[in-house]
Parts: C-alpha cells; sequence; structure tokens
C-alpha cells in the first residue's frame, strides 16, 4: 500500500522503531500486510482525507475541544497488531463477553443500528458512572443480510463535548486491519456513510501498490 505525504501522522510498519523515534508526515510504501499502525483525518461529509497543514491543525484542536466540527480521525490496526480472525467479534467480546446478548435483527432488506447496552468500559476521557455521569451508549451495525458490521460506543458526558468510537475490520475485503474512527455524536446518523467513506479511503491507499 502507499500512505500519501502530509496524510498520516507517524505511521508504522512490522519491524519499525516505536512512533516515538517516527518522522512526521513520512510517507511510505509496503505490502499491504506489513502495515501495523497509522492514522488520518477526513472531513465530513465529502470524506475527503485532509492533506494540508491548517486543516490539520484545526482538526486536531476540534476533535479534542468542541462538540460540533466535521472532522473525523481514522486509525489503522494490522500487522504485528492486528488482534486475529474474527478482529470485530474479539473487540466486541472484550466491552460485552456473553454473545448471546448481543441484539442481532433478522435480515430486513437494509443497514440497522441496534442498541447493545451501557459499557462497563467508557470511552477515554469520557466519566464513568461512577463519576455521576451517565455511561456511553453502545450499538451493534448490521448490514441488510444481518451481519455484524461495526460496533459504536457514544459518551454521554454532560461536559466534555459527546463523541463517538466506530470499529470495523476490514477482513472481508481480505485485509486483516482493524479500523477505528472518532467523530462527535451527532453524526452518528451517518454511520454507514463514514464507514463506507474510510473503508474506500484505504482501499484506494492499498490499490497503490
Amino acid at each position: 500500500m502507499h500512505i500519501p505525504p502530509f496524510v498520516a501522522d507517524y505511521p508504522e510498519f512490522d519491524g519499525d522503531p516505536t512512533w516515538v523515534h517516527w518522522p512526521l508526515h513520512q510517507p511510505r510504501s509496503a505490502t499491504s500486510t506489513s502495515i501495523r499502525r497509522f492514522g488520518f483525518l477526513l472531513q465530513h461529509p465529502n470524506m475527503q482525507m485532509v492533506n494540508d497543514h491548517g486543516r490539520r491543525s484545526k482538526a486536531g484542536k476540534a476533535l479534542e475541544h468542541e462538540a460540533d466540527h466535521p472532522w473525523l480521525l481514522a486509525q489503522v490496526v494490522g500487522g504485528e497488531q492486528f488482534p486475529g480472525p474474527n478482529a470485530l467479534k474479539r473487540f466486541v467480546r472484550e466491552r460485552s463477553p456473553d454473545e448471546s446478548t448481543w441484539p442481532h435483527p433478522p435480515p430486513n432488506g437494509h443497514e440497522e443500528l441496534v442498541a447493545l447496552g451501557p459499557s462497563a468500559l467508557p470511552l477515554p476521557g469520557s466519566a464513568t458512572a461512577e463519576q455521576g455521569r451517565p455511561p456511553d451508549d453502545r450499538h451493534l451495525a448490521y448490514d441488510a443480510q444481518g451481519r455484524l458490521l461495526a460496533f459504536i460506543a457514544c459518551s454521554n458526558d454532560a461536559v466534555l463535548p459527546q463523541h463517538c468510537l466506530q470499529v470495523w475490520s476490514l477482513e472481508d475485503q481480505g485485509w486483516p486491519v482493524l479500523v477505528s474512527v472518532h467523530y462527535r455524536r451527532t453524526l452518528l446518523a451517518d454511520w454507514g456513510l463514514i464507514q463506507r467513506g474510510v473503508t474506500d479511503a484505504l482501499l484506494a491507499m492499498r490499490a497503490q501498490q
């Protein structure tokens, strides 16, 4: 795959040093199986990758401090750090171990988002129920055939900006990587657009061998 210049921060490939020692915005080409980790920004709703310093700086600040913005932060984990086959189910089981309790809608011809229940593991930066604030909302996303597409958790923090974390695997594309995206909670209704847009951007990078 090829990561375009000025798109990814601190890309890591199998055998590389830790990200602390890796040059910023370093373009790199390698086989798609050797990617270990990298992140990149996109803008909603056009789902275009952010590749200029001004917008990158603006997006980084907005993701941390603002409740209303168009930015998405995508992160990819693969190679040595890929958790293994059925990575998405592994991820969900870590948060809801009893698979028999997972909601599973029947095939109905369209994508669907269903509630999984309150989270025992709040999103990073969100307040926990023990601190007197509500836990995160958790959802499972299914495709038109009733197959699991994604895990989504959204914070309910009354003080910090509310955001969502969406996680899925590209194993069905023949690529063992786990993808996660952070975005503001008000974009939850566009979860399908977001997942397709990020997936398309990644597959385009992969095609550039």
